[in-house]
């Protein structure tokens, strides 16, 4: 059976695919999509096919996402550890083997976590320390002796008490399903020594007594042994074929320099995970010395309904105060440095929303209930972007509703169309085989058959009861982990190793849409005469049964009647990718016009760097040193056989353009300088 992770064209370690590459949606072909200004990319321009957008028109900018970049004072905890554990590893184009390591190398740590959970009281009003500073080398120790007992003992005890059980539980559920194996509940770290040096730590206060920011730096050395990190035998089965990898590292005297928040609570001083989120968060602005305070209800069912009740008046300290303090504290207290600005925003909403009919179930014992919405009707009225929406959404007798007027939607319905309505998609997808996906949806609704998850999560706090979003999420994850087994995981598996594959086999089947084509024929063969005139329109005639597609590009060889061949189908299989678009060429199936000049001249040195991922997220300057050294022998090459280097590749053909821009790039937040280059290659011709 096929591996979905490494054969190229399936999912998870495929770029292109759902999951390793986001930004970027596949082709099908086992490799990344064209941008979308290439033939195959997203949104092709509505003049040009293929090209540029003239000056003026609209710009086809390749999708973008969000950079993360941490301001000043962020722990960047990340770097740290991959800077003491592996130094110079480069993050992307990981193996399986080397991600799944590193993820049960969490797992393990979580496992041993587990036992010093377990030891601390959930009334525990001690640990700590008597300063901040005294927090910071407490830490060091605890780091240094690998000893997760004195380090957790260091927390803030309402974030114990948030992740104590489901920390206990997580482990529990993970070594039934031999993700991990029995020894993850030492209380030590198994597999991991570590040595720290020449530690330093520094205390910068705020402007309020009760709260410090620690500064930690030094040395540090570790060594992993990878025969004790407690993998289970579903992941090296799974993940290493049944042969337990060589998890060995060693990195020594590597610097680390990281931040974090102390908070002072019954005269102690602890460690804090939430506040150092919210202090990272606060820039320059003062702490407020006074925040939010927590408004619990009497009954697990009124937290729930409270806050249900203040969504609906849209008041937003009402929300805030009605949250678990144990995991909202931070929230509550930096609240004041942004409620005002967020609820004048909620005010100037156009929208009235009437909560009626609302019932409860409430399950569960001691001070962690689960509370369901049996019923609740909700009507929301209001001003949407000019239009007026009247929308009605209710819960009644297990079926959700929705209605807006033009249109009804009924979830029991629904999933009672649930067969008919994944054929039409997988259908729509080109998939005439669907047996694997109803396999998988069948084996899917049996393995959850038996999930059990009540409702909200609501937690007792000093005698009232809150909403506790994180406990809701935790057990949420729990829930889904409770109603697997081990062949459960491994039918799935298998399951999706099928679907993958016959996915895959359908769309290396399918034609490239943008490659010259005499016809477009389908089960009910229609054609349109649609002829690509001089004044960079198309002029469409009606749909007559048997008119043909014509345009001023024609396949160089078609005599067997399919349309030509497009290069991307030969990157489904990589070793012969070369030779298969070679031989296309010189066949006439494949017109070189439309292949991209790196691949079109493997000699020049290019042709794994642009079917490779680097050039998706390399910098413009990065990738220019790249393309440099192959510049001259590209632009030879095509000007020699007559091929538009800037059909695809701009940024080859101008490079002064693309100096600090890679216009590929998934991570590219300016887009006004990709524009600003693709206005460059337009004004130099």
């Amino acid at each position: 059976m096929s591996d979905p992770f490494n054969n190229p064209g399936q999912a998870g370690n495929n770029p292109g695919q759902a999951g390793n590459n986001p930004g970027q949606p596949g082709n099908g072909s086992g490799q990344p999509a064209p941008p979308p200004w290439q033939p195959g990319g997203p949104s092709v321009p509505p003049t040009f096919p293929g090209q540029f957008a003239p000056p003026g028109q609209q710009s086809y900018l390749p999708p973008t996402q969000p950079v993360y970049n941490p301001t000043g004072g962020t722990p960047n905890y990340d770097t740290t550890i991959n800077t003491v554990l592996a130094p110079g590893a480069q993050p992307p184009r990981r193996s399986r083997g080397k991600m799944i390591g590193a993820l049960v190398g969490v797992i393990a740590i979580l496992g041993a976590g587990t036992f010093a959970f377990t030891q601390l009281r959930s009334n525990d009003s001690s640990g700590g320390a008597s300063k901040p500073e005294e927090v910071g080398n407490k830490l060091v120790t605890a780091l240094g002796n690998e000893d997760v007992l004195g380090a957790i003992d260091l927390l803030l005890p309402g974030e114990r008490d948030t992740f104590r059980q489901p920390m206990i539980d997580l482990v529990k559920e993970l070594t039934r399903l031999e993700v991990t194996d029995k020894s993850a509940d030492l209380n030590k770290i198994g597999g991991f020594d570590i040595t720290i040096t020449d530690p330093q730590t520094r205390v910068d206060p705020t402007n309020v007594s009760d709260i410090a920011v620690v500064e930690l730096s030094g040395k540090a050395s570790a060594n992993i042994n990878g025969k004790q990190i407690p993998l289970g035998d579903f992941v090296i089965q799974e993940g290493f074929n049944g042969k337990r990898p060589n998890l060995d590292k060693t990195s020594k005297n590597q610097a680390f320099h990281f931040k974090f928040t102390t908070v002072k609570q019954g005269g102690r001083w602890y460690l804090s995970l939430f506040y150092t989120i919210a202090e990272s968060l606060r820039g320059d602005r003062d702490i407020p010395t006074k925040g939010i305070s927590p408004v619990g209800a009497d009954t697990p069912d009124g937290a729930l309904d409270s806050l249900i009740t203040s969504v609906g008046k849209l008041d937003l300290e009402s929300i805030i105060a009605g949250l678990n303090p144990n995991e909202a504290s931070a929230l509550q207290r930096y609240a004041p440095l942004f409620i005002d600005a967020a609820q004048k925003d909620l005010d100037k909403t156009k929208a009235a929303i009437k909560i009626t009919g609302a019932k409860y179930a409430v399950t569960g014992s001691g001070d962690t209930r689960q509370v369901a919405l049996t019923a609740i009707k909700v009507r929301v009225q209001g001003d949407v972007q000019g239009n007026n929406q009247d929308v009605t959404i209710e819960l009644k007798d297990g079926c959700l509703t929705v209605d807006s007027g033009d249109t009804k939607l009924n979830s029991c319905e629904a999933a009672a169309n649930l067969d008919q309505t994944v054929d039409t998609y997988l259908g729509q997808l080109g998939m005439d085989d669907t047996s694997s996906v109803k396999k998988l949806v069948d084996d899917v609704r049996k393995t959850f058959s038996d999930f059990s998850m009540s409702g909200v999560v609501v937690n007792k706090v000093d005698g009232k009861w809150f909403v506790s979003p994180i406990g809701t999420g935790t057990e949420f994850l729990l829930s889904v982990l409770r109603a697997l087994d081990r062949e459960e995981i491994q039918t799935l598996i298998n399951d999706g190793r099928d679907v993958v594959k016959s996915f895959t086999a359908s769309i290396g089947n399918m034609n490239d849409p943008f490659a010259p084509t005499d016809t477009y024929s389908t089960d009910d063969t229609y054609s349109t005469d649609v002829p690509y005139t001089s004044d960079n329109t198309y002029t469409t005639d009606t749909f007559p049964t048997d008119a043909t597609i014509t345009t001023d590009s024609t396949p160089t060889d078609n005599t067997s009647g399919s349309s030509t061949a497009s290069w991307t189908t030969c990157l489904n299989d990589p070793s012969t990718a070369q030779k298969c678009i070679a031989d296309g060429v010189t066949a006439g199936t494949i017109e070189k016009s439309f292949v991209p000049i790196p691949l079109l001249y493997p000699q020049c040195g290019l042709f794994d760097y642009y079917v490779g991922t680097d050039y998706y997220s390399d910098s413009g300057t990065v990738m220019q040193g790249k393309i440099e050294p192959a510049r001259t022998c590209l632009l030879a090459a095509a000007k020699a056989d007559g091929v538009d280097p800037d059909f695809y590749t701009p940024e080859i053909g101008h490079p002064d353009c693309f100096k600090d821009v890679n216009p590929y790039s998934v991570d590219t937040a300016d887009e006004a300088a990709v524009s600003a280059a693709f206005d460059c290659v337009y004004s130099a011709g």
